[in-house]
């Protein structure tokens, strides 16, 4: 996540039902954001140096619960803007996403005349729970990942590095079961239904060999908080975990996983499973400290990609050489620095940069976040690039000399009312 917004806002519902015993209700509220943004593009082949978006996103919730043993959650959303084509990046709505998890049966996407838009179901399941046990089936948002920036082990829908807009995660097509082995651990069995969007995102089909199956288990020992997660991904088997402790005002956290290729995957293309490495470690190391003035946390994150590449082999194998719902990242070494205050009780500064340690380019930014009285927030920030821009040849090719040196200047402002 390229920034990092505090939001201090939790919508209360504008309808309640319930029963006259108050064991069972239902609440219903909603979400309104607006954004406007400027860019300022850095390409040297780009004649239309300047160029805006905005963008409207409506969703209706509802969130509800029968007597302890059943609850639902369901999150629907409607989104229309125009602009230019960067609309559906860093200032992009998250039910824009595009997931070889997140079949296309509850979405529907337009775009036409620099117009786009679409409207849809971003989350809808149920959970039935017992004494030690529940069980949850529908559409629903799955992380698996404690890391804050590079979320290597977020395997469903991550956010972009670049995304600044994180309130709602995608929700991904699944079934899971968890049971509680003790006070403090749990397993769970995960299965999500894939399907073939790589090849026809607009008629993609169930595919069993594009679903996962995964087994997790999370357990707090002592002054650590531990997990293991292992199974089957789209196009891979994985294995991988995470931990993290305290000491005193600074967690320590770190992340990761290895992947093996599944080669007898008949759904993969030839070409792509030349260019993915067949093993591939990545791995995330982090700390947070928090400040009783002003309510400050300062974040450093480092990630390590050994399917990373250099910058001379970007554009052949870009997003090509990567398995499905990982992090667009292209290199192999990142760095990253958030750091977050309370100028005022309605105020919040947060800023940010990140660089890939490999070709020395990156993302610095800076943002505010001013409350709006109980229910409604204004956001305003900037996103600056740096390293070294791209290229043309004389025969009009580009010439790739970084990963994000090249990336527009953004300036931004939002509206978010909740209700």
């Amino acid at each position: 996540m390229l920034l990092i917004f505090l939001s201090h806002h939790t919508a209360s519902a504008f309808v309640t039902v319930q029963n006259e015993a108050g064991s069972s209700y239902a609440d219903f509220n909603g979400a309104l954001r607006l954004n406007t943004a400027y860019y300022r593009s850095r390409a040297p082949y780009v004649s239309n140096k300047n160029n805006f978006t905005n963008m409207t996103v409506l969703r209706f919730l509802s969130s509800g619960s029968w007597k302890d043993y059943i609850d639902y959650d369901i999150n629907t959303y409607g989104v229309w803007g125009g602009g230019f084509e960067y609309g559906t990046g860093s200032i992009s709505n998250a039910a824009f996403t595009h997931s070889t998890y997140r079949n296309h049966w509850l979405n529907e996407y337009f775009y036409q005349n620099s117009v786009y838009g679409g409207y849809g179901i971003d989350r809808m399941f149920i959970r039935f729970t017992g004494e030690r046990a529940n069980f949850s089936l529908g559409r629903m948002a799955v992380n698996y990942a404690m890391a804050r920036i590079f979320a290597v082990n977020d395997f469903f829908a991550p956010f972009s590095a670049s995304s600044i807009n994180t309130v709602y995660k995608p929700g991904v097509d699944a079934a899971r079961l968890s049971l509680q082995t003790g006070n403090l651990s749990t397993i769970e069995v995960l299965g999500v239904i894939g399907n073939n969007a790589e090849a026809d995102p607009a008629s993609a089909s169930p595919q069993l060999n594009e679903s996962a199956l995964l087994l997790y288990a999370r357990t707090l020992l002592g002054p650590f908080d531990l997990s293991l997660v292992g199974g089957r991904l789209a196009g891979k088997w994985t294995a991988g975990g995470s931990f993290s402790t305290d000491i005193g005002p600074v967690t320590l956290y770190s992340e990761g996983h290895t992947g093996f290729l599944d080669k007898n995957n008949a759904s993969r293309n030839a070409d792509t499973q030349q260019a993915i490495d067949s093993v591939y470690v990545q791995i995330t190391m982090g700390s947070q400290v928090s400040f009783n003035w002003r309510n400050a946390v300062l974040i450093g994150e480092y990630a390590f990609l050994s399917n990373g590449t250099t910058p001379f082999r970007y554009t052949n194998l870009g997003a090509a050489r990567r398995y499905p719902d990982e992090v667009p990242l292209l290199g192999s070494h990142y760095g990253a620095v958030s750091f977050t205050m309370e100028l005022h009780p309605l105020l919040y500064l947060n800023t940010l940069g990140l660089m890939n340690l490999g070709d020395k380019s990156g993302y610095a930014s800076v943002s505010l976040a001013f409350s709006i009285g109980d229910n409604a927030e204004w956001l305003a920030g900037i996103i600056t690039p740096f390293g070294k821009k791209n290229n043309l040849t004389t025969g009009n090719a580009v010439i790739v000399r970084s990963e994000m040196g090249t990336a527009p200047f953004t300036g931004f402002t939002e509206l978010r009312y909740y209700f």
